[in-house]
């Protein structure tokens, strides 16, 4: 990537490549409907068999493989966040499917709501309708735009979360 990218996608694993897999197609080039060189995608690997790493080198070359840190799920948001090049960090979990107007929304909130500093996107079961397609406000401090499709149930807030890259001490906690 010649310049820095607008997004930096962090998806943190432990030894779940099918589902990893699953994430990675929707986070595809030709999947997104933001072009390519406004994003990056870094997997960052808890496990200890690293086959996500030959998955990617094979499959998914335009994301990046990193290890992890191999202290949990918060350490391994934050491995992945040290290689990140992006203005934003874009968390998401590998069992999640991003929408492909998913950064394409993140990128209009930014233009919008410029002063804000962190944006979180709309889950939904894979089971629910996928007709949500109005951004909608969440609180004075967090825009909701984008949807990710969960396979499982899930409260995580984690898996659809944005930050600018110079938010004040990021450090995710457990």
């Amino acid at each position: 990537m010649n310049s820095m990218p607008l997004f930096s996608i962090i998806i943190p694993t432990y030894q779940r490549n099918d589902l990893l897999a699953k994430c990675l197609h929707c986070l595809a080039p030709d999947i997104q409907t933001l072009p390519f060189e406004q994003y990056e995608v870094i997997v960052t690997d808890d496990g200890f068999q690293t086959t996500a790493q030959q998955m990617i080198r094979e499959f998914y070359p335009w994301a990046k493989w990193v290890a992890g840190s191999r202290k949990g799920p918060a350490a391994n948001r934050n491995n992945g966040a040290k290689y990140a090049c992006g203005e934003w960090l874009v968390f998401t979990d590998d069992d999640c499917l991003p929408d492909s107007h998913w950064l394409e929304a993140y990128a209009q909130a930014k233009i919008t709501q410029q002063s804000y500093l962190v944006f979180e996107g709309e889950l939904m079961s894979i089971a629910q309708d996928k007709a949500l397609q109005k951004p909608h406000l969440l609180t004075r401090q967090v825009v909701i735009y984008g949807h990710v499709i969960l396979p499982y149930k899930s409260n995580s807030l984690s898996c659809s979360l944005v930050l600018t890259n110079d938010f004040p001490t990021l450090q995710w906690k457990m």
